[in-house]
C-alpha cells in the first residue's frame, strides 16, 4: 500500500493542512512520504537533521522525534524523505496542539508549516475499573513509600518490627495481584497495557521487599550526593540545566579573569560594556550581547582556549584567542571569517576593495604582468636636449653645424623609440664629402644595437629640409649606427635640416631628470588617451 503523502513548505504561507489520524496505542505502522519545498523551489535537505516536532492533546507531553526518518542522499537532495511515527507519537487521545518538521543544518535552522495528527481512543478497561485500579495501586505506593521511610529511620534499632510491617504489606500486595488478575481475565484481552504495567510494577516492587536488601543510614550518607555536596557541583556546572549560557561569575570584570573559569556564560550588552578590557575586542564585538565559551587546551598547562560569539543574526561573527591565565601575554582576538567574506577557491565571486599582492600572481602557471609593466605601457618617457655638444665631435662637425641651434627631442612608449632632430647648418662645405658622428644616444634610447651577434644594421633616418628644391641637387643624409650608439649626418645645404626615424629598444626605463646634457619627463596616459 503507498504511503500517505504530505506536501510541506518551509515558506509557511497559510494553506489547508493536511490531516495524519492515529489511535492511542499504535506504533510503527504509519508511515508517510513527506516532501519539502521552498515555495516554487525544492529544498535540498541532505546533510542536516530532520527533526518531527509536535505537541499532542492536554499540553503535558511534546515529541521531538529524529530516530524514525529514513531517504538516502538523491532524496534528501530533492526535499523528500520518509516518517513512521512511533507509540509516543499516538500516546495522548485528542487532536494535536501543533506539528511540525524542523531542519537543522551548519547552525541554521527551518521549520515547516503545520499540518494536523488526530489521535483517536481506543478500546480500554471501563471508568470503574480503572479507578479501583489506580486507587489501590496509589494506596500501596504511598504504604511502601511509609514503609520505606521507617526502614531507613529504625534499620539499626527495631528491624522485627519493620519485618512485620512488610510481611502485611506482602499479604496486601498478593490480595490486590489477584484481583488484577481476575480483572484481566474478565475484561477477555480488552484492557490495555496499563493493566498489566501495574502487575509488573507490583511484581517488581515484591521482589525487592523479598530481597529486603536496604541500606542503613552510613551506608546511604558514603553512596549518596548530600544537599550540601549537590550545592557545591550546581556551582560548577558548564551551562544552566536547559543548556542556555551561565551569568557572570561574581566578581569578574574583565574577559582576563573570565578566562580563567571553564563553561558557557551570556553577558548581555550592558554587562559586555563594563569589562576592563573590551578593548582588546574586535571592533564589533564591544558593546554587543556576547556568548563566551572556554576550555582548557589539552596538553597545554595552564592554556586556555577563549571564544566570544556575538548574539546577532544579522552579523553572526566568531573571535577566539588563547590565554595563559599565569601570564600577562595574551594572543589577541582573531574573527572567523565565514563563506560569504573569504575568496574561495571555485565558485564565481565579485571582488571589492584594495588587495596588495606581495607576489606576482599567475594564471594557469603564467605569470600576470607585474604592476610596473602594465604602469610602462601607460608612460610616455620624453628626453630633450635644446643644444648639442660638439666639443668631442670631429672639427668637421664643429665647423659645419650651429651647436647652439640645433635640438634633440625623443619619446619612448614601451620598448619603441620615436627619435626628432633639428640640425643647423651654417657652412656645408665643411663636411666635404664626409658624415660625420654629431650626436650620442643617451641610455634608455638606443637601438638594440649589437643583440643579434654583432650583426646589427644602421638604421637610416628620414632626412628633410627647410627650403623649397632648387636647381642644384641638394643632399642630405642621416643613420642611426647599432654600435657605437651615435647619430651620423652630412648634408649640401645650409639652414634647418629634421631628421626623424623610430626603432626597438632594449635599454631600461630611464629615471626622470637630468640625462646625458639633457633631461627627461616622464608623461602619463589618461584613459581618454591624453598625456598628463
Amino acid at each position: 500500500m503507498a504511503n500517505k503523502i504530505l506536501n510541506l513548505d518551509f515558506s509557511k504561507d497559510p494553506i489547508m493542512p493536511p490531516i495524519i489520524y492515529g489511535r492511542v496505542g499504535d506504533e510503527k505502522m504509519q508511515t508517510i512520504t513527506v516532501k519539502i519545498s521552498r515555495r516554487d523551489e525544492i529544498a535540498d535537505l541532505s546533510g542536516g537533521i530532520i527533526t518531527f516536532e509536535g505537541e499532542p492533546a492536554g499540553g503535558k507531553v511534546k515529541v521531538f522525534d529524529s530516530e524514525n526518518v529514513s531517504s538516502n542522499n538523491a532524496g534528501l537532495q530533492k526535499g523528500t524523505f520518509e516518517y513512521t511515527f512511533p507509540s509516543a507519537a499516538f500516546s495522548v487521545e485528542g487532536t494535536y496542539k501543533r506539528a511540525y518538521f524542523s531542519f537543522q543544518k551548519d547552525g541554521k535552522r527551518d521549520t515547516t508549516g503545520d499540518f494536523k495528527i488526530i489521535v483517536k481512543g481506543n478500546a480500554d478497561i471501563d471508568a470503574g475499573e480503572a479507578e479501583t485500579i489506580i486507587t489501590e495501586y496509589n494506596k500501596l505506593v504511598k504504604a511502601l513509600n511509609e514503609a520505606y521511610q521507617a526502614a531507613l529511620n529504625k534499620m539499626n534499632t527495631d528491624y522485627d518490627d519493620v519485618e512485620k510491617r512488610i510481611e502485611a504489606i506482602k499479604v496486601d500486595l498478593n490480595t490486590l495481584k489477584k484481583q488484577i488478575t481476575d480483572i484481566l481475565v474478565d475484561a477477555e484481552g480488552r484492557i490495555s497495557a496499563i493493566g498489566k504495567s501495574v502487575t509488573d510494577e507490583v511484581d517488581a516492587a515484591l521482589e525487592k521487599f523479598k530481597e529486603g536488601n536496604f541500606y542503613t543510614k552510613q551506608e546511604a550518607d558514603n553512596r549518596f550526593l548530600s544537599k550540601t555536596e549537590n550545592l557545591d557541583i550546581q556551582n560548577k556546572k558548564l551551562t544552566n540545566d536547559d543548556g542556555s549560557g551561565l551569568p557572570l561569575p561574581k566578581g569578574v570584570t574583565s574577559f582576563k579573569e573570565l578566562s580563567g573559569y571553564a563553561g558557557f556564560y551570556y553577558l548581555n550588552a550592558i554587562v559586555a560594556g563594563t569589562m576592563t578590557d573590551k578593548a582588546d575586542l574586535p571592533p564589533e564585538f564591544k558593546y554587543s550581547a556576547l556568548y563566551v565559551y572556554q576550555h582548557a587546551i589539552a596538553g597545554t598547562a595552564g592554556s586556555m582556549y577563549q571564544e566570544i560569539r556575538m548574539n546577532s543574526l544579522t552579523t553572526p561573527l566568531i573571535a577566539f584567542r588563547t590565554t595563559s591565565p599565569n601570564s600577562s601575554q595574551n594572543s589577541p582576538f582573531k574573527i572567523f571569517a565565514t563563506t560569504d567574506s573569504v575568496v574561495n577557491l571555485s565558485n564565481n565571486q565579485e571582488i571589492d576593495g584594495v588587495k596588495n599582492f606581495k607576489k606576482n600572481p599567475k594564471i594557469s602557471g603564467v605569470d600576470i604582468a607585474s604592476t610596473e609593466d602594465i604602469l610602462a605601457e601607460n608612460k610616455v618617457y620624453r628626453y630633450l636636449r635644446t643644444s648639442l655638444d660638439l666639443s668631442n665631435k670631429v672639427q668637421a662637425a664643429k665647423d659645419a653645424i650651429n651647436a647652439t641651434e640645433s635640438k634633440v627631442d625623443i619619446f619612448r612608449v614601451g620598448n619603441t623609440v620615436f627619435f626628432n632632430m633639428r640640425i643647423n647648418v651654417n657652412d656645408y662645405t665643411k663636411f666635404g664629402n664626409d658624415m660625420p658622428v654629431i650626436y650620442d644616444l643617451p641610455m634608455g634610447f638606443r637601438t638594440l644595437g649589437d643583440l643579434i651577434s654583432n650583426t646589427y644594421f644602421n638604421n637610416s633616418l628620414s632626412v628633410s629640409q627647410w627650403a623649397f628644391a632648387q636647381s642644384a641637387a641638394k643632399n642630405y643624409m642621416a643613420i642611426v649606427e647599432g654600435s657605437p650608439q651615435d647619430i651620423r649626418f652630412g648634408s649640401a645645404h645650409n639652414g634647418n635640416t629634421y631628421v626623424q626615424g623610430s626603432w626597438l629598444t632594449k635599454d631600461p626605463f630611464p629615471n626622470e631628470g637630468s640625462l646625458n646634457g639633457g633631461s627627461v619627463s616622464i608623461l602619463n596616459r589618461l584613459p581618454d588617451g591624453s598625456l598628463a
